[in-house]
Order: structure tokens, then sequence, then C-alpha cells
């Protein structure tokens, strides 16, 4: 496969494989629960597992831009399972997601306009109670939270969503992460250390407080401003040295 990404569909392919020659006994049977447990938990965990890694493959291809049905997704799942024709080979399904994300990364690593990301900036700007600093950051207070901002030492346990001017989301966390406030780009040090404990707050910046003109290759354009939605969880004092 030329992407791990997928490893999913080959995984599903195996599995095909692999039940192919029992699927027709599989159908005789009223309860597999019933007349054979283990089996039937067995069944359960594969399902388990494979349905998780496509599931994260059907959202990472969803990050993309690429809308994805998942019920036509499970639904060719379940022809390959049958042994039945989807309509291509294990390759041309292959080439074919290829050709997309390739084509996406793609337009997502071309160079922004000035034009579009001040237009993008103009926009946070205009939003109700967001200011301007100096530097170009926009900040907006969404829920103000309580407590001490922090300072440069600290380190701060935080969830955020990170978007480019088009609304694309390039990251997000699932989970609480801890950051440095000093080893973070110019644009997210800045604003954290204008957030208190508990609130909720967006922050867009231009790309000299960011990525520059080189950006993050395959993830964040040359020259893109970027937005985070931060919510402030705790801050965890650092050394005051």
């Amino acid at each position: 496969m030329k992407f791990k990404v997928f490893i999913a569909i080959a995984a599903i392919a195996a599995i095909a494989f692999i039940g192919s020659a029992d699927i027709s006994a599989k159908k005789q049977k009223n309860s597999a629960a019933d007349t054979d447990p283990e089996a039937y938990r067995l069944e359960q965990a594969m399902g388990t597992v494979l349905g998780t890694a496509l599931n994260r493959s059907v959202d990472q291809i969803s990050a993309m831009g690429i809308s994805v049905d998942r019920r036509q997704v499970i639904s060719t799942v379940l022809k390959v399972l049958d042994g039945k024709d989807t309509g291509f080979t294990l390759a041309e399904a292959d080439n074919l997601i290829a050709q997309y994300v390739d084509s996406v990364r793609a337009e997502a690593n071309k160079p922004l306009t000035p034009e579009s990301q001040a237009a993008f900036l103009e926009q946070a700007a205009s939003e109700p109670g967001a200011i301007t600093m100096p530097s170009g950051l926009v900040f907006q207070v969404i829920t103000e939270g309580e407590g001490a901002m922090p300072a440069d030492n600290d380190s701060v346990r935080l969830l955020y969503t990170g978007s480019l001017s088009d609304g694309q989301v390039f990251d997000t966390t699932e989970e609480p992460v801890v950051f440095t406030i000093q080893n973070l780009v110019q644009g997210f040090t800045e604003g954290l250390k204008m957030m208190k404990p508990g609130g909720t707050y967006v922050i867009t910046f231009p790309a000299s407080l960011g990525y520059g003109e080189s950006g993050i290759p395959g993830a964040i354009p040359g020259n893109a401003a970027l937005k985070f939605r931060i919510n402030l969880l705790e801050t965890l004092p650092g050394s005051n040295e």
C-alpha cells in the first residue's frame, strides 16, 4: 500500500480471504452467540479492531476535506467480505485513493495569497469582543477563565483545534496535551499568555507569528494565517529562574 493510513483496507482484504471459505456456513447459524460463544467473541473483537482502524482512516481522509459517506464504505466492505465485486481490484482502489490524497496535498502546499490571509485576519478582528494586538495577533474571549495567566517558564494543559483560512482543520486534540509556553510558535505563545485557566479562547495570527513562508509540508501551506480555538485547562508553574 502507498499510505500507512490505509492499512485498514489491507487488513479487511485479509479477513475477507480468511473468512471466504467459512462465510456460507456462518450464514446457516441461527445465532453465533448461542452456538459458539467463543467464536462470536472473537468475531466481535476482530470487528472492533478493524472497525476502529477503518474509522481512523476515514477520519484522516475527511480531515483533508474529502466528503466520505461511512455507510457507503461499510456497504462496500460487506461486499468484500461476501466475495462480491466492488468494481475495483485492491491495486486500483489504492491508486484511486493515492490520487485523491496527492491532489489534496498539492493544493494544501500551494502558497496562499497575502490578500486572502489579510481578509481572514480582518474577519477574525470583526468578531464580537475581538482585539488586535500590535503583533497582528487577533484575540477573542469565548469564555473567560479564572486565575493567573501563564508566564514564559510555565507549561499549560489544554485542548485545541487549529484551522486554516478556508476552514480546513489541520490539527486537533482528542485528549488534553501539555506544552511548555516558550517552546511554541510566537503566535501561540503570545495568545496563551493572555488566557486564564478554565477559559475558552480563539486566537488568529499571521504567518509571521506561525510557520512563515515554508509552512509545514502536507499540513500547513506557506504564508498561512492560523486560527486556534483553545480551552486552557490548567497552568503548570515552571521555574522562576
